[in-house]
């Protein structure tokens, strides 16, 4: 995420002081997979999911992949989330760009404990 506030290191940092967290939707690697068997995958893990959301009661929700927003949208709901939620594009195959622009546009949005220092 360099371009958004300084270093790699200084944006990690600053992601965890305001309180925000990385979730998988799938806790196993699927990049050797199919992509019918990716998609299998993240719709069998949307339950497990939903336990996660029930349990870390986020206000925001951002889906780092456009192909698993409507999954993340079912397990936000099943877990009785009213949690903001976003989609931005995962940053990768060329979409780098997309990603940066969304991630800039939606970052001053979400919520934070605390103030960057």
């Amino acid at each position: 995420m360099r371009g958004i506030g300084g270093s790699d290191q200084d944006f990690l940092e600053r992601f965890k002081k305001y309180g925000w967290f990385l979730d998988d939707l799938v806790l196993t690697p699927v990049n050797h997979l199919t992509k019918s068997e990716r998609k299998a995958k993240r719709r069998e893990a949307q339950n497990n999911l939903a336990e996660r959301i029930a349990e870390y009661q986020p206000v925001a929700i951002v889906s780092l992949l456009l192909g698993i927003k409507d999954i993340v949208e079912a397990a936000a709901i099943a877990a009785g989330s009213s949690a903001s939620r976003y989609a931005v594009p995962f940053p990768g195959n060329g979409h780098q760009s997309r990603f940066h622009a969304e991630m800039a546009r939606i970052i001053p949005e979400l919520p934070k404990l605390t103030e960057p220092t």
